[in-house]
């Protein structure tokens, strides 16, 4: 295992103690469009789209912002026990069109910053917002608005292979979708991509294209991505304070495939060595794709599967 960075020494212990504060910024919007590109714009999909919200929602506040409880049966009596994280901020940018007054907010609680910028580019606004509170928080979640994260230790993992393997690597997780009509499978989406996909391959340096550990008693293995794309990123305050320092920081730049890809990736494509887990670990950090476009576009044409996706 790599030896451990000074840098890498101050970054924060998810799960481990320490108080780790995240902000979670969702850049969200919805409106109907005759011409619709993403599920954001598509009539037929808004069930789907604020199904896709609360689940998202549920499980961030379930794994990581709940009470918990544990019955003593000895006692007979019930203890409290914290949440997994001791400050969780989930906050969605929005403009004038989007889904959350459909939302229940009993026990799901949000906020909204609101922004009149041009809808594809919302997700620039949450790197702002991340900007302008990077002294309050630990880690900086930026998440397209229809994934879930099914796993408790999902914001550890990030905090430790920073931690391991330095400031200057982020680890992306495996997106995947589940595609229903029979399948009892994982759809992992985010292939491999051409070179040319990238706006500068010359971002991609030649170093170290594996890395491995052993945390729990068994070899993980990761590599350099082949695509950085998850919809979404975890990044640590140092991490962040050396993206904000470069003069490309908000430049709003779309040359990623498109807006909301770029508001994802670009940044990190430019500014750090991106990684995912490798097989056999894929499964070390992954999250889902609520919206099954690629499942239904690719996976089940090519199985000869017809009929609803869910």
């Amino acid at each position: 295992m790599p030896a451990r960075s000074s840098a890498a020494a101050n970054e924060p212990e998810v799960g481990g103690g320490g108080i780790v504060k995240i902000l979670v910024t969702i850049p969200h919007y919805f409106r109907p469009r005759a011409d619709a590109v993403h599920g954001s714009e598509d009539a037929g999909t808004e069930a789907s789209r604020r199904l896709a919200l609360e689940t998202m929602l549920d499980a961030l506040i379930a794994q990581f912002q709940a009470q918990a409880f544990e019955l003593d049966f000895d006692g007979r009596a019930i203890a409290h026990r914290p949440p997994a994280v001791t400050g969780l901020e989930i906050v969605f940018v929005v403009g004038q069109s989007h889904l959350l007054d459909a939302v229940d907010r009993k026990s799901r609680r949000f906020q909204m910053a609101r922004s009149t910028i041009d809808p594809r580019l919302l997700g620039f606004e949450c790197h702002r917002l991340m900007r302008d509170n990077r002294n309050a928080f630990d880690l900086f979640f930026y998440c397209e608005d229809d994934l879930v994260i099914h796993d408790p230790m999902y914001f550890a993992k990030i905090a430790w292979f920073t931690a391991t393997f330095g400031v200057d690597r982020v680890l992306q997780p495996n997106r995947f979708e589940q595609p229903g009509r029979g399948i009892a499978a994982k759809f992992y989406v985010d292939g491999a991509l051409p070179e040319r996909a990238v706006a500068d391959p010359t971002l991609r340096d030649a170093g170290q294209a594996i890395l491995s550990a052993s945390p729990f008693g068994a070899e993980l293995t990761f590599e350099r991505a082949r695509n950085p794309h998850a919809g979404c990123f975890c990044i640590t305050r140092p991490q962040l304070d050396h993206w904000m320092a470069s003069p490309r920081f908000l430049d709003r730049d779309c040359s990623f495939i498109g807006p909301l890809e770029s508001a994802a990736s670009l940044g990190l494509i430019r500014h750090f060595n991106v990684f995912k887990p490798a097989e056999p670990n894929r499964w070390f950090l992954e999250i889902e794709h609520r919206n099954t476009r690629f499942s239904d576009g690719f996976l089940h044409p090519a199985l000869g599967k017809r009929g609803d996706s869910r």
